[in-house]
């Protein structure tokens, strides 16, 4: 799943769509980074129950998951929650909520952060391509992104699929 991930993400595999349970991709993907959190990071998870069907390319979207987390995980330099979770949407959407307890970024920096090679991170810690490669994913998708940010409070990532029909 790794490899097809890291493919997809490089662009060497093509796209492949296909009706997905998001709930699936999210137990999968957390399986990957789940032994290498640090213990400082309290991981929660909240599935919506029953499907969460959307359609879309798994190893791309199992890569925005993986992008969020390791995005949230660096925003937290001190012990910190983080919260996976999934809901339904009025209008046929399925939401991908990722919410962090780190630093949050600055109201001035929010409109930025899907900018290729902007990153909030200090130097050397980041390239800043994490964010633009959801951004692009997710637009791929016929998705949106909502960022809600609070300075020393946290950030809260909203990824908006299309629900498939299945």
């Amino acid at each position: 799943a790794l490899t097809r991930r890291m493919l997809a993400f490089s662009r060497q595999e093509p796209m492949r769509r296909a009706i997905l349970d998001l709930n699936d991709v999210v137990r999968e993907t957390q399986e990957l980074f789940l032994h290498s959190l640090p213990r400082r990071i309290s991981l929660k998870s909240d599935l919506e129950p029953g499907p969460m069907l959307v359609q879309g390319d798994e190893g791309q979207v199992g890569l925005v998951v993986m992008n969020l987390v390791m995005n949230a995980v660096d925003a937290m330099s001190e012990a910190g929650d983080l919260r996976i979770s999934t809901r339904r949407r009025v209008g046929d959407q399925i939401a991908l909520v990722v919410r962090d307890s780190g630093e949050g970024i600055p109201a001035d920096r929010v409109e930025k952060i899907f900018e290729p090679f902007y990153t909030t991170k200090p130097s050397g810690r980041g390239t800043g391509l994490g964010l633009a490669t959801v951004r692009a994913i997710v637009l791929e998708h016929a998705g949106s992104i909502e960022v809600e940010s609070q300075v020393g409070i946290g950030t809260t990532m909203t990824i908006v699929l299309p629900e498939a029909e299945g």
